[in-house]
């Protein structure tokens, strides 16, 4: 999909948070990135927990945080709160199947949500995430 196609799309009371890459860019400070991530013991850090689960303890818990379109014109919408349950479901699954922190998961899908719902549930777990396409 072209992006001014995309653009044309967006739901006008879900604005997106980047206005300005280029001006992001030019303006991109690591001490400040920093203070944005959360840091767990040993300066550790979880991917998913950053992307998308402290945000479920905000007013943004119910912001579209993944907007996904077919080739058709299918298309799905995504809160952070439900990316957050969705991935955790798939976490648990993992766990039921003896995956384990350091484990490596490869996931073989096409680009559609439960390729990165799935790849959200394995770091959470702790596992290795990698996709196949």
């Amino acid at each position: 999909m072209k992006p001014d196609t995309f653009k044309k799309r967006l739901d006008p009371k879900n604005p997106p948070n980047l206005h300005d890459y280029d001006e992001a860019f030019r303006s991109f400070d690591w001490k400040l990135a920093r203070k944005e991530l959360e840091w767990f013991d040993g300066t550790k850090i979880n991917a998913a927990y950053n992307a998308i689960d402290r945000h479920t303890h905000t007013w943004r818990k119910n912001k579209i945080a993944l907007y996904w379109e077919d080739e058709d014109g299918t298309s799905q919408q995504f809160t952070f709160e439900q990316l957050s349950l969705l991935s955790n479901k798939l976490g648990n699954i993992l766990k039921d199947f003896d995956v384990n922190r350091g484990d490596r998961v490869f996931i073989f899908l096409p680009r559609v949500p439960e390729l990165f719902i799935s790849f959200l549930g394995t770091l959470k777990i702790g596992a290795i995430a990698g996709t196949l396409f």
